[in-house]
């Protein structure tokens, strides 16, 4: 339905001649198309980030700087990503649009923490919750517990990671947030499966493997499924794990999801 919508505003803001509006209309119909699974315009992304330029600003209505990195890092372009989401920053800030600075320190903990840095990564969300907190927005806060807590996990905080999952749980269902609900319980079962306890991230990341068609495909989501493969294969359930791992590998076709499902195919061929 957002696809549907954000097409239908693309066109309304041409045919206005609104350039504050189409900007982020276009950027929006690039990444709501590849959530959706339908191959990305980049092109399309490239105008609406030159109309983004020539404006100097899009107010509220969503930065395509912003709209630009969530796309490249789901593409694993982790580097061109921080680019953006540092211009979409300075714009925000400069702006004083502090709603948008707190999501897009979100954004940069997660690449901070991909990259090898989840202390970094850790700061930034914190940084980024701490204004949630002050705005009192219930599932931006739960979005900056999920960037904390991913980036405990890295750092082997197993402790702080259960309490801001929880917590984030907790917002999430006040909001009615489907998204980081999802992404709070796969953290779980992400750190038990990194304490070995497989049988326990089976029970837990198995549910959830068909809501991340339903909700469309999303950074924060792309690790689900093959965390799950791995659990499976864990707990023995190889016939499961490869029918899990097929319907990956033919859904979706982006570099991050070939690198995952390649190490999951090796994992399931050792196994």
């Amino acid at each position: 339905r957002a696809r549907m919508e954000t097409h239908r505003a693309v066109t309304y803001a041409e045919r206005a001649g609104a350039p504050e509006l189409l900007a982020p209309a276009l950027a929006q119909a690039v990444i709501f198309d590849w959530m959706c699974g339908r191959e990305a315009d980049e092109r399309q992304l490239d105008r609406a980030l030159q109309l983004e330029r020539n404006l100097g600003s899009v107010g509220w209505l969503g930065p395509p700087s912003e709209t630009a990195g969530l796309y490249l890092m789901g593409m694993g372009r982790l580097d061109e990503a921080q680019v953006a989401f540092e211009r979409a920053l300075a714009r925000a800030e400069a702006a004083g649009m502090e709603y948008v600075r707190a999501d897009v320190l979100l954004r940069l903990s997660l690449i901070a923490t991909r990259t090898g840095e989840p202390g970094r990564g850790a700061e930034l969300a914190q940084s980024g919750l701490e204004i949630a907190e002050q705005l009192d927005r219930g599932q931006l806060s739960s979005a900056l517990l999920f960037g904390w807590g991913f980036a405990a996990l890295h750092l082997g905080q197993s402790g702080t990671v259960g309490q801001l999952s929880q917590r984030g749980l907790e917002l999430s269902r006040a909001a009615g947030d489907r998204v980081y609900l999802l992404c709070h319980e796969a953290l779980l079962g992400s750190l038990d499966l990194a304490l070995a306890n497989f049988a326990a991230a089976a029970a837990r990341l198995r549910p959830l493997t068909g809501q991340v068609s339903v909700i469309g495909r999303r950074p924060s989501t792309q690790s689900i499924i093959p965390d799950a493969i791995e659990a499976l294969i864990g707990v023995g359930d190889l016939d499961e794990a490869a029918g899990l791992l097929a319907s990956l590998e033919d859904r979706y076709r982006d570099p991050v999801t070939a690198a995952a499902a390649a190490r999951c195919r090796g994992a399931l061929a050792a196994a």
